[in-house]
């Protein structure tokens, strides 16, 4: 039963960043995005060691106050122009740059994909459960690069793109 979850936390991470890759809809990136985030809760929880619940614990608190964040720039987003779609808003650091540092500190916090340091608190749950099972923390590993993917291009295409 253990093995199970830990495969469909796996199809999760991996699932849930290649369809938040392809997403037109910025609200739906986001949704999909959060199956990526927890089957790394689910892959952290179910090594059943102290340090992959401990960090499988902070995922879930960093996950609930910054998606939440994120859903609601989304939503002010969504009311000045009436429209989901990322090709939507395009070029909106012009217009408010000052929302557009926000969208983009809110994101990088959502996602932690900002660089090395960020990784290994990005990964605690399924970084700790490297011991119990390492090819699966391999594989999950593979998460980070595809979220830093989704969410760098997504941000470029919301806040540069003309």
């Amino acid at each position: 039963m253990q093995l199970v979850i830990v495969i469909l936390s796996l199809i999760g991470i991996i699932y849930g960043g290649l369809v938040a890759m392809v997403q037109p809809d910025f609200k739906k990136l986001i949704a999909y995005s959060s199956v990526a985030h927890l089957g790394f809760v689910m892959l952290g929880i179910w090594a059943l060691t102290l340090q992959s619940v401990q960090g499988a614990l902070l995922i879930m608190i960093n996950h609930g106050i910054s998606t939440g964040a994120l859903f609601f720039l989304v939503g002010m987003i969504y009311e000045r122009r009436h429209s989901r779609l990322i090709e939507a808003y395009g070029g909106i650091a012009r217009v408010v740059p000052l929302f557009a540092a926000i969208l983009t500190i809110v994101s990088a916090v959502v996602h932690r994909a900002a660089g090395p340091p960020t990784v290994r608190r990005r990964i605690p749950g399924a970084a700790r459960s490297f011991r119990t099972y390492p090819i699966a923390t391999a594989v999950a590993t593979t998460g980070v690069i595809v979220a830093a993917a989704y969410l760098l291009t997504a941000l470029q295409r919301v806040i540069y793109n003309p």
